[in-house]
């Protein structure tokens, strides 16, 4: 998933939790029909992080979430799905990491806070240990790893023929993700050298756009049409 940077201002990020390890849950209809039989206009996340590491979106992002008692202004929110914290899944850990790295760079690194809603509240949501998750200091900032910059001209990555999936790292990777900056013009995309899910989805959205299987993977044929559509656009 890219983050698309709403209209109206944000300035903290908020983590919560389902509340429910029921696998039948692990879904952001059925979170949607609870806040609905609420009386809630809709959903109160503005996205569902499932155990498989899908970012499910919720609620528009350009509406002020329904999650925080007294603290949902200017904030956005995000849910994982569960209770017991040894049943967060690391794909849920890493999406999260990928998804606030991509919130920090869109306002720019360090003028977003991120916070459990336990901070808020007497709850103890989001259960897991989302400080370490994220490397989070005693304000809230990021740390270093999610907040990584892309690469500037002066740092060129360097080129790959190896066939790369999510999970993997390194210079090859962050010569693609430059190519997907550029030719999906998303800068939102960091070209960190990790090949977290922003950067499958960006992957993904440009193999359904060129006809090719949008495993998220890349390969020799992914790889022929990204060099190629990144040498056919115009300098910049």
């Amino acid at each position: 998933m890219i983050f698309q940077k709403p209209r109206r201002p944000v300035s903290r990020v908020f983590l919560h939790c389902s509340a429910s390890d029921n696998p039948a849950h692990d879904n952001v209809e059925t979170i949607r029909a609870w806040h609905l039989a609420n009386g809630w206009a809709d959903i109160g996340y503005h996205y569902v992080v499932l155990k498989n590491g899908t970012i499910a979106p919720g609620r528009s992002i350009e509406l002020v979430p329904a999650a925080q008692n007294g603290n949902n202004t200017c904030t956005i929110a995000i849910c994982c799905t569960g209770l017991t914290k040894e049943l967060f899944t690391q794909a849920q850990y890493d999406a999260v990491r990928d998804l606030c790295g991509q919130i920090d760079r869109a306002y720019g690194v360090g003028r977003v806070t991120f916070h459990g809603h336990c901070e808020v509240s007497p709850k103890t949501c989001p259960v897991y240990d989302y400080r370490t998750v994220l490397g989070l200091d005693a304000r809230g900032h990021l740390g270093m790893a999610a907040t990584s910059l892309p690469s500037t001209d002066a740092d060129t990555p360097v080129e790959t023929t190896a066939t790369l999936r999510y999970g993997a790292s390194g210079e090859g990777v962050r010569w693609m993700q430059t190519l997907l900056r550029r030719v999906l013009k998303a800068p939102a995309i960091a070209a960190d050298g990790v090949f977290g899910r922003g950067t499958e989805t960006a992957l993904k959205a440009f193999q359904a756009a060129n006809h090719l299987i949008a495993d998220g993977v890349y390969g020799p044929l992914t790889r022929e049409a990204l060099v190629d559509a990144a040498d056919a656009m115009p300098p910049s």
